[in-house]
């Protein structure tokens, strides 16, 4: 995609999204310039400004790695850790997935997975208008905070998204479940 570009699919609510990817900084890094980043993760398509952080894994400048799963709304400020750490070797491949699900009145949960084991679910604290429903996109982000951060690599082999209905129909797919 070229810088400004705009493109990709909606997905309606209350989808399951995955992810299998290596990073070519997992492992033991090695010190380095700049602070590198890598973030699978889906975004609302209707200016709300919310992402759910499928796994989003740093490596900063001095060769320290971290990783987690967290919520944001960015246009509140709300901020929700699922977990934290290092639970995997990050160098190899391997399944990251989360689950956004609403019962569409009253509560809605986010759940992140990583090779098919639960890391935790919570539920996301939506307004009553983002619990009717709130298309996403799936983002798949290299980035640097700081440059130069010389060049830095993921491997992505498979991506897949699940929800109720067609791609782009609107349906809502609501659950009452946090669970898949």
């Amino acid at each position: 995609m070229v810088p400004g570009a705009t493109g990709g699919l909606r997905i309606p609510p209350n989808a399951y999204f995955e992810v299998t990817a290596r990073s070519a900084f997992g492992g033991t890094p090695a010190p380095s310039s700049g602070w590198k980043w890598h973030d699978y993760w889906s975004y609302t398509t209707d200016g709300t400004s919310i992402e759910w952080d499928g796994i989003e894994i740093n490596l900063n400048d001095h060769g320290g790695l971290l990783s987690g799963a967290t919520y944001h709304n960015n246009a509140s400020g709300v901020s929700a850790t699922l977990w934290s750490g290092n639970p995997v070797d990050y160098s190899t491949y391997h399944k990251y997935a989360w689950r956004v699900t609403s019962n569409g009145t009253s509560d809605a949960f986010w759940c992140s997975y990583i090779d098919d084991v639960s890391q935790g679910c919570q539920s996301w604290g939506p307004t009553s208008g983002e619990l009717a429903g709130v298309d996403q996109t799936l983002q798949l982000f290299i980035g640097c905070y700081s440059y130069p951060c010389g060049s830095h690599d993921a491997y992505i082999s498979r991506v897949r998204v699940f929800s109720c209905a067609g791609v782009n129909s609107g349906a809502k797919c609501f659950t009452s479940s946090p669970n898949p």
